[in-house]
């Protein structure tokens, strides 16, 4: 579920984020049913700020940027509430890339919450 910035009112945290990414940004959350082979998460995204990632799961999973991600080769997701987040500020463009994760034994819901700056089409504002 997308929430509009606009909808926001203009708080210190949204003032500090629009003058630091040079425009306003909105937040991007869902869920995302995770398999016990690779599964795409988030899309490839250049205007992404942000995201997190938990696993409610009772099992354990991993995160990658590629569909090669495995539970040895991956970030690990705890179980129970397992948080995985990134930044731009200290992840760089990694941020940007498609997120895959896999789930050990069985597959579970994920929940993702991201922050994407807002951009415009030429002649319109945002």
């Amino acid at each position: 579920m997308a929430v509009d910035a606009r909808e926001l009112a203009k708080g210190a945290a949204a003032q500090f984020t629009e003058e630091r990414y040079k425009g306003p940004t909105t937040l991007r959350e869902g869920t995302t049913p995770v398999a016990t082979g690779a599964t795409a998460i988030l899309p490839n995204d250049p205007e992404r700020l942000m995201w997190l990632m938990v696993n409610p799961a009772v099992n354990p999973g991993s995160l990658g940027f590629s569909r090669e991600v495995t539970l040895a080769a991956g970030i690990p997701m705890a179980a129970n509430g397992g948080i995985v987040s990134a930044n731009v500020i200290e992840d760089a463009e990694l941020i940007a890339r498609a997120v895959y994760g896999i789930q050990d034994v069985a597959g579970a819901t994920w929940y993702h919450v991201e922050v994407l700056r807002v951009t415009a089409l030429e002649g319109e504002e945002t």
